[in-house]
């Protein structure tokens, strides 16, 4: 079995839900996590609390830094918020 050391993160955010989904350096679906909302129309004060918990379980055990890549499709107004939290974990 090969050990896959790089991973790519997609993120379709919403209103409503967001959609986590983690894949191999080839493009292989590793697992896919959802949670709640984050795109918005305006920033949100208290940030996304449940982002952390939705990531985690989503690595499973993977280091952050493992991620070489993020890909985000933003469902609000709220870009640059969404995008600066995803700056801080990868």
């Amino acid at each position: 079995m090969q050990i896959v050391s790089s991973y790519i993160l997609t993120a379709d955010t919403g209103g409503t839900k967001t959609k986590l989904t983690l894949f191999s350096k080839d493009g292989v679906m590793l697992s896919s996590e959802t949670c709640a909302g984050m795109g918005f129309i305006s920033d949100i004060a208290d940030g996304f609390p449940f982002l952390n918990e939705a990531l985690r379980s989503l690595l499973d055990g993977r280091d952050y830094s493992s991620v070489k890549a993020v890909v985000i499709n933003v469902g609000g107004k709220n870009v640059e918020q969404i995008r600066s939290i995803f700056k801080g974990f990868f």
